[in-house]
């Protein structure tokens, strides 16, 4: 890879200078985000921003109670956008192992009663309590269609009506 130009380095430093954040540069320049953070660093440039914003309280709660409902850290993850690595290391703070809870076997046995009575994941998870995240995992680990959305729902007492 070629290095960056004066103009690039340039456009990159006026970028963070006008309030961008290093995520926006890059997506903006298409330039790497470790080479956009270099460049600002190099440019001496308010240093607090670089620093990654800390979890609020409520986040923290997100990630447990994801936790506790069996999502896996990947899951919780992708799910608030942190880092795995992020996530355990707030589930170990919390005092938890960050291993994934296991879904009680008779939630499990709930979530597949309700799959095959026909309500979507959306559906399932208000009446079992848990994420619709948790109810596709565990749809998925069974076998079933983890996808199924209002539009795909078994419709019972609906009459076929000739056209």
């Amino acid at each position: 890879m070629r290095p960056l130009d004066s103009e690039q380095i340039a456009r990159i430093v006026d970028l963070y200078k006008d309030g961008n954040s290093l995520a926006e540069i890059h997506r903006t320049t298409g330039i790497g985000l470790s080479t956009v953070t270099k460049y600002v660093r190099e440019a001496g440039l308010d240093s607090d921003r670089l620093r990654r914003r800390n979890l609020t309280k409520e986040e923290i709660q997100k990630i447990i109670q994801l936790h506790q409902e069996g999502c896996s850290l990947g899951e919780i993850a992708k799910i608030t956008g942190r880092r795995p690595n992020t996530v355990r290391l707030h589930l170990a703070q919390a005092g938890l192992d960050g291993e994934q809870q296991r879904v009680a076997a008779d939630q499990i046995t709930r979530i597949i009663e309700l799959h095959d009575e026909g309500l979507t994941n959306a559906e399932i998870a208000e009446a079992t309590g848990h994420s619709r995240w948790t109810v596709s995992v565990q749809l998925r680990a069974t076998g079933r269609d983890a996808r199924r959305s209002d539009a795909s729902k078994p419709r019972s007492g609906r009459e076929e009506t000739a056209s």
